[in-house]
């Protein structure tokens, strides 16, 4: 994270394992700097963390629906699932769901509009691909799992379907 911040000029920084970084400080993880910086926060702007975190909803809406998954994978299906991923183009639709976008950088994204995507990341130490969702309705995140399962069943792999968790 430390180095992708610093090559491309990102302020912040961060990791599924908590992992927080910011630019111009230490270049790596730094739970306690992240800490103080949210009580310089709370100390300027007079305010309890809670009426911050409804105002940032309120300016720019809250993610409704999440849901990360590990698939274990054989080597073939691993590859099978990205390169499969990687063919989508803008435009198209997955799952239901007209695509906007795409980006490779990280494993492969799908932007589906609305604040919603999709990122499928192979693990470089397991024979895993990690699956994560985030979308604003409930009817898109169901469409764009059903998606992805139908691409795993495709691939001779089984599939069970998450629970829908609401973001708290």
């Amino acid at each position: 994270i430390g180095q992708a911040m610093r090559d491309e000029a990102v302020i912040i920084g961060g990791e599924e394992s908590g992992g927080f970084s910011v630019l111009g400080f230490i270049p790596e993880k730094d739970g306690i700097l992240a800490n103080l910086l949210i009580a310089e926060m709370l100390i300027m702007e007079g305010k309890p963390l809670s009426v911050l975190k409804a105002e940032i909803e309120a300016s720019y809406g809250q993610p409704f629906y999440n849901a990360y998954e590990n698939h274990h994978l054989t080597p073939a299906q691993k590859e099978g699932v990205i390169s499969r991923l990687k063919a989508f183009k803008a435009g198209e639709t997955f799952g239901s769901v007209p695509i906007d976008s795409t980006d490779h950088k990280d494993g492969v994204k799908l932007n589906f509009g609305h604040f919603d995507w999709l990122l499928v990341r192979p693990s470089g130490t397991e024979p895993v691909v990690r699956v994560y969702l985030e979308t604003t309705d409930a009817d898109r995140h169901r469409q764009i799992l059903d998606g992805f399962e139908a691409l795993l069943a495709s691939l001779g792999q089984d599939c069970q379907k998450p629970e829908l968790s609401p973001c708290s």
